[in-house]
């Protein structure tokens, strides 16, 4: 069981009726590869992005990423690996909402996950949900799948249970009402 974070660039078909797909990649290369490194690696100066295989040198998390897409996965099944995948996620929202062009939607899910590095491929239930949460969602921001809240809560207790003193700059889940759009009948 691994987690995932499924990744949606908002307003990414305005941004292609606006500027030439080069120049969208060369930006996308340059300001997003950076936020995506600095979340990954927490260095304060990531080198240029040449090429997506510089963030598999993490243990923990790797990338794939498409389009206006990308996915952020636990490389194993350690609740380190699952903790990474929820920070990435959650530094990278804090990110982009202010200092960005870009703005992001993440659905996280908890489960079955299949990896071919080599070959960017990834198969499972849990990419399927992070997915399907992410399409669900009406705002800039993130959620958790149903079961991946149930794993953090076993793991992590509510916020609110703490005393203020003992909640970090690093804590990742706040409950909250989630918009969502509306069904299409």
């Amino acid at each position: 069981m691994k987690r995932v974070a499924f990744c949606d660039i908002l307003g990414f078909r305005n941004l292609l009726t606006s500027a030439q797909a080069e120049e969208i990649v060369k930006d996308m290369k340059e300001r997003f590869g950076k936020c995506l490194h600095n979340a990954i690696f927490h260095s304060s100066e990531p080198p240029k992005l040449e090429s997506l295989r510089s963030f598999q040198n993490d243990s923990q998390v790797g990338v794939a990423w498409f389009s206006d897409s990308f996915v952020i996965y636990a490389k194993n099944d350690s609740l380190e690996a699952s903790r990474r995948v929820m920070e990435c996620a959650n530094w990278l929202i804090f990110r982009t909402l202010f200092r960005s062009m870009f703005r992001l939607r993440v659905g996280i899910a908890h489960g079955e996950l299949i990896v071919d590095e080599e070959a960017f491929i990834l198969v499972g239930r849990a990419l399927v949900d992070a997915c399907e949460l992410c399409g669900k969602q009406q705002w800039m921001g993130g959620a958790l799948h149903g079961f991946a809240c149930k794993v953090v809560e076993t793991v992590m207790p509510s916020i609110y249970e703490l005393p203020i003193e003992k909640i970090s700059a690093n804590w990742h889940v706040v409950p909250c009402h989630v918009p969502v759009k509306k069904e299409k009948r």
